[in-house]
C-alpha cells in the first residue's frame, strides 16, 4: 500500500459535503452519508488510476453523464480531525480565510475556480483516504466583488 501522501493539483471536486449533512440515495432511498460525516470525491487523473488501485488505493468509477463520455475515476474523501487537523484554507482575489471543520461547509456552496488537494492514505487498503490538505480558490459573486473594498484599510 502507497504510504505517502498523494498530491492533486487542478483537482476536480465532486460530491461536496463539507458540512456534514445526511443524503440518500435518489434511487432507492437509502442512507448513503449519515448525519455528521465530511466527505467529497476528487476526480483522479487518469495517468495515475493504475498505480493507485495497485497501492490500495480505493478509486471508485463515475458513470458518464452522457452517451459516448468515458467513464472517470475518483476517490471518495473523508474529512475529519480524528487523527489530525486538516489546513483548509479557501482564497478569493483579495484575501484568504483559513476554514475549520465548524466553517468548511462554506466550500459545499462555493464556485470553486481552482481546487490542490493532499490526501492521506487509509491505514488499511480500500479504505477512504483522509483529508490533509486543501487549498481552493472561489469566484466572488459580483456583489462580492463591489463590496470587497468598501470596508478596506484605512488611510495610512
Amino acid at each position: 500500500m502507497r504510504r505517502e501522501n498523494l498530491v492533486i493539483e487542478d483537482a476536480r471536486l465532486i460530491f461536496k459535503n463539507f458540512t456534514g449533512r445526511e443524503e440518500r440515495s435518489r434511487t432507492d432511498g437509502r442512507v448513503v452519508n449519515m448525519e455528521g460525516m465530511k466527505k467529497f470525491g476528487v476526480i483522479v487523473p487518469e495517468d495515475i488510476v493504475d498505480q493507485l488501485v495497485e497501492d490500495g488505493w480505493n478509486v471508485k468509477i463515475l458513470a458518464p453523464r452522457e452517451e459516448g463520455d468515458e467513464p472517470a475515476h475518483y476517490l471518495s474523501v473523508n474529512i475529519s480531525d480524528r487523527f489530525f487537523t486538516p489546513k483548509i484554507t479557501m482564497y478569493t482575489k483579495r484575501n484568504s480565510v483559513d476554514l475549520n471543520m465548524e466553517t468548511c461547509g462554506q466550500i459545499d456552496y462555493a464556485d470553486i475556480i481552482s481546487a490542490d488537494v493532499v490526501l492521506e492514505p487509509a491505514s488499511q487498503p480500500g479504505r477512504n483516504p483522509y483529508l490533509r490538505d486543501l487549498r481552493v480558490v472561489i469566484q466572488e459573486s459580483r456583489l462580492d466583488e463591489k463590496y470587497a473594498d468598501y470596508f478596506g484599510p484605512e488611510d495610512e
